[in-house]
């Protein structure tokens, strides 16, 4: 999965991947970079990070309020002491969310304070381990799922009862959609790389349980209810998708 350099902005009815998946110095601030960088065949984990935060915060900027019909307020991300935006190092950087301790290890998160103040961030562990047991992919669906943490935060009225399930659907649409208006590209065994992703934090990781997000099999059908639907295929109407 690579950031795209040039893009096309269009929406259609189909959607484009619906075969797929069958602290020291730091700081929270809107510096999400102006475009993602060209990817090459080898990116280090921290760039995928970089690009991910660019592909996910550039879809809801094109986006938001196309659905919401307001205007579009990003959320800061966190950058820690290695100075690579969105990451913190476990066991080193600290910073509070709601009065608590919100940088564990192995652990992605978005940080509900006021609209405008929310932040997401991602350990350092978790994004290592990810990148090199299951790929790039697993990168982009862990940024766009926090993300999504963050547009139910400011849509509470269509937030479903189950939002971790409910993320992982808006991350599917996210991609989806990134895909069909040109800031995303697909590689080969991308959609592999995020079922097993799925399956990893539904199972394994710090920032998930089963009770409260999911099995991993409920979670991959939400990501790809999100992919087939998109974005208004995951807002909450009263009824489970």
């Amino acid at each position: 999965m690579s950031a795209t350099a040039t893009r096309t902005h269009r929406r259609t009815a189909r959607r484009g991947l619906a075969t797929a998946l069958a602290a020291a110095g730091a700081v929270v601030a809107a510096a999400v970079p102006a475009s993602a960088t060209p990817t090459a065949e080898d990116v280090s984990p921290e760039q995928e990070l970089t690009d991910a935060i660019v592909v996910v915060d550039q879809y809801w900027a094109d986006n938001y309020e196309w659905y919401f019909g307001e205007e579009y307020v990003a959320p800061l991300v966190y950058t820690g002491s290695e100075g690579v935006q969105g990451m913190y190092t476990s066991g080193v950087d600290s910073y509070l969310c709601a009065g608590e301790e919100a940088l564990t290890p192995s652990n992605a998160l978005h940080c509900g304070e006021p609209v405008g103040e929310d932040w997401v961030a991602v350990s350092d562990d978790l994004l290592y381990a990810g990148t090199d047991q299951i790929g790039d992919a697993f990168v982009y669906m862990v940024v766009a799922h926090e993300w999504a943490h963050g547009i139910q935060q400011r849509q509470p009225g269509w937030t479903a009862p189950w939002t971790e399930l409910q993320a992982d659907c808006l991350a599917g649409a996210t991609l989806a959609e990134a895909t069909e208006q040109g800031l995303l590209t697909w590689d080969e065994g991308d959609e592999e790389e995020l079922a097993a992703g799925l399956e990893a934090v539904a199972d394994e990781t710090g920032w998930t349980d089963t009770t409260s997000h999911g099995s991993a099999q409920e979670r991959i059908d939400f990501f790809q209810h999100g992919v087939d639907d998109g974005v208004e295929g995951c807002l909450y109407d009263g009824v489970q998708p």
